[in-house]
C-alpha cells in the first residue's frame, strides 16, 4: 500500500524526497529513582508478537503484543492506553504517535508486561486536547487527574525527559501542483 502511494505521489505531484538525520527535540523514556513498576503480564491464552511487528489474528487466541488506544475510559474525561504482553518498544511508538515529539527508549527493560495507563488530556497531547461528549460538548476531566507525565511516573515507574537527539525525518526535495485529471 505505501509503495502504491508513493508511486502516486511521485507521478502526480512531481514529489521527490529523502530521508535525513537530524538533531531534534525528543523524549527519552527513563525509569524513575527505584525502577520502573511495570505489572508482569499475566497469562493470557493468547499470541505475542515480537516487538516492533504487527499483530496479526491466530483463531481461538487473544491478540497480544501490541498497546492500543489512547481511548475513552469508564472515567470521563480521562484516557486509556491499554496492551497485553507488550514490550516497552510497543509503548515508545504509542508514546511517539500521541506526543509532540518522538520518544526514545532508555529504560533497559526487556521484559513483557501488561499496560493499562489512565491519564487526562492536555496540550502534549496531539490531537487529544479534550474529549467530547456525544452532544458535542467537551467532557470536563477531573483536575486530579493526572496527565501523562504523572501517570507514567506513578503507574508505571517511567519518566518522560525532555532532551535531543537524533530522529530520521522526510525531507521534501521538490513538489508541483498536480496536473487535471
Amino acid at each position: 500500500m505505501w509503495l502504491m502511494l508513493q508511486t502516486l505521489l511521485a507521478d502526480r505531484f512531481h514529489l521527490a524526497l529523502h530521508r535525513e538525520t537530524r538533531e531534534l527535540h525528543v523524549y527519552n523514556l527513563e525509569p524513575v529513582k527505584g525502577g520502573p513498576k511495570l505489572p508482569a503480564a499475566e497469562d493470557a491464552g493468547c499470541v505475542s508478537f515480537a516487538p516492533g511487528t504487527p499483530p496479526r489474528h491466530v483463531p481461538g487466541k487473544v491478540d497480544c503484543g501490541y498497546v492500543s488506544g489512547p481511548f475513552s475510559g469508564s472515567e470521563a474525561g480521562l484516557l486509556h492506553i491499554r496492551g497485553r504482553k507488550v514490550h516497552v518498544a510497543d509503548l515508545v511508538r504509542e508514546l511517539t504517535s500521541i506526543l509532540d515529539r518522538p520518544v526514545v527508549d532508555k529504560t533497559r527493560f526487556t521484559a513483557e508486561f501488561d499496560l493499562d495507563l489512565g491519564f487526562i488530556p492536555d496540550e502534549t497531547l496531539v490531537g487529544f486536547v479534550g474529549l467530547l461528549a456525544p452532544d458535542g460538548s467537551r467532557l470536563a476531566a477531573d483536575q486530579n487527574s493526572p496527565n501523562i507525565f504523572v501517570a507514567l511516573e506513578e503507574q508505571l515507574g517511567l519518566k518522560l525527559v525532555q532532551a535531543k537527539g537524533p530522529v530520521e525525518v522526510l525531507v521534501i526535495d521538490h513538489a508541483e501542483r498536480p496536473t487535471g485529471n
